[in-house]
C-alpha cells in the first residue's frame, strides 16, 4: 500500500483544506472501517461474507490503501482481492453470485459466469474502490494507478495475482 505521514485539516479563510494519507491496511486497525463500507457498496439485501472479505483486504500488505485524514478518519479505500483463485472463500462464492445475477443483461451474466467458470486458464481479481460520499473523485486516480502498480509488482511473485480479468 501507499505511505504518508497522516492527513491534516485546516481552514485556510472559507476553506477547509485536507491533507490525504494514502495508508498500507493494518488490518488491527482498518478492520471494521472495510467492512462499513463493504455493507455500503453491496445492498443489504445480498448476501455477502463482509468479515471475510474485509480480512481479505486489510490481510494484503503489498497490494491496496486506506485513505484517512487521521488515524480514526477513514475516507476510503482501493484494493484487488483475488476471487476465482479462492473459490472456498464464502466471500468469493458470494462476489460471484453478485456478479453473475445483477446485471438484467442475460448475456453478461452468461459471460461473467463464463469467466468464473475457467478456473484452468482464468484469474479474476475484484477491484474495490469505495469512499466517503462527501470525499474528493480527485482520491481515485491516484489510488487506481497505485494499486495496478502494486498488483504489477506482487504479480512476479505470486501467481495469484496475476490476474487476466478485473471485475
Amino acid at each position: 500500500g501507499g505511505g504518508g505521514d497522516g492527513g491534516a485539516a485546516a481552514f485556510v479563510g472559507d476553506v477547509l483544506q485536507v491533507d490525504f494519507d494514502f495508508a498500507g491496511f493494518d488490518a488491527t486497525h482498518d478492520f471494521h472501517a472495510v467492512k462499513s463500507y463493504l455493507k455500503f457498496l453491496f445492498d443489504v439485501a445480498s448476501p455477502l461474507d463482509a468479515s471475510g472479505l474485509a480480512d481479505a483486504v486489510t490481510a494484503q500488505a503489498l497490494v491496496g490503501s486506506i485513505v484517512r485524514v487521521s488515524e480514526t478518519d477513514v475516507f476510503g479505500f482501493t484494493s484487488l482481492v483475488p476471487v476465482s483463485t479462492r473459490p472456498e472463500r464464502e466471500y468469493a462464492q458470494h462476489v460471484v453470485a453478485y456478479a453473475t445475477t445483477r446485471s438484467a443483461d442475460a448475456a453478461f451474466r452468461r459471460d461473467v459466469r463464463a469467466l468464473f467458470d475457467d478456473t484452468d486458464s482464468v484469474n479474476v481479481g475484484l477491484l474495490l474502490n469505495e469512499k466517503m460520499v462527501n470525499a474528493p473523485p480527485q482520491l481515485a486516480p491516484p489510488a487506481l494507478r497505485s494499486v495496478f502498480d502494486e498488483v504489477a509488482d506482487v504479480a512476479q511473485r505470486d501467481a495469484e495475482y496475476a490476474f487476466t480479468h478485473v471485475l
